[in-house]
């Protein structure tokens, strides 16, 4: 979806500190808007884009690729989700994709990986990452649940879901960010800014926000009690070889950026 990062937006953080995927069921025109020069100058220069760092790789072989590809397998195989409590508040619950679903809609299909593997990558680092770090003196409360199986009803200032896209067409979309309201809309920039920042990719040229109806209207949204934002993040594009990638080699760094969006986003 192609993201227009507004201004307001980061005013924002600075005060608050094998076919298509399910996701991708319906085609819409995509839509593309700039962020004026002046804009992205004032952007640049707040706070929290100086915790993001783009992972840099200088050179990699399809061993390299295949390295990450046996790590998200290994994420996927031991992903420590949870059905969560209903007396606890959490700053944030993250789910993993399609997870563990064998049937039915399970996410759509890599050369190196799966939809559900990727999201496991990067979520269980995220989890993890979001362990070390503290918003008011605590270390930021995270859940992380399955597609599924999970307590309906649980309460959370912040839920993200973490999925890939698939297409018949390959290289044909982009990453994305797909959330409910108006007020999903300045915290889902954050996390997008975060993906763009690490990929190396012009957030300007995203898909549209919220670009399919599946994405504005994820069924996820009605089981949880959210009270800052909630979104969908569409990482890269797994039927674009050199985007499946640059995600598989990218996705320590994306899971400490997300995490660092995450913890001014809390403030």
């Amino acid at each position: 979806m192609l993201i227009r990062v507004s201004l307001a937006f980061f005013l924002m953080i600075q005060v608050h500190a094998a076919t298509a995927s399910p996701l991708e069921e319906e085609s819409e025109q995509l839509q593309t808007e700039r962020l004026s020069s002046s804009e992205a100058r004032e952007a640049l220069n707040l706070p929290v884009v100086s915790e993001l760092r783009t992972a840099t790789v200088l050179s990699f072989s399809d061993s390299d690729v295949q390295f990450w590809a046996n790590r998200a397998k290994a994420a996927h195989s031991a992903a420590p989700v949870e059905q969560g409590d209903l007396a606890k508040t959490y700053d944030i619950i993250i789910q993993l994709g399609h997870y563990p679903r064998k049937q039915g809609r399970t996410g759509g299909q890599g050369k190196f990986v799966n939809e559900q593997q990727m999201a496991a990558l990067v979520g269980v680092g995220l989890y993890r990452k979001l362990q070390e770090l503290k918003f008011q003196g605590k270390t930021i409360s995270t859940l992380l649940v399955s597609a599924d199986d999970y307590t309906k009803g649980l309460k959370s200032k912040i839920f993200l879901s973490l999925h890939t896209d698939a297409s018949v067409t390959p290289c044909s979309l982009g990453p994305s960010v797909g959330y409910q309201g108006d007020k999903d809309e300045k915290g889902m920039h954050g996390i997008a800014l975060a993906l763009a920042i690490t990929l190396g990719k012009d957030a300007e040229r995203f898909m549209r926000d919220s670009y399919t109806r599946a994405l504005q209207e994820y069924y996820a949204y009605r089981r949880f009690n959210v009270s800052l934002f909630k979104g969908v993040l569409e990482m890269s594009e797994l039927t674009c070889p050199d985007d499946e990638k640059n995600l598989l080699l990218k996705a320590s760094q994306l899971s400490t950026n997300i995490a660092y969006a995450v913890q001014w986003a809390l403030r």
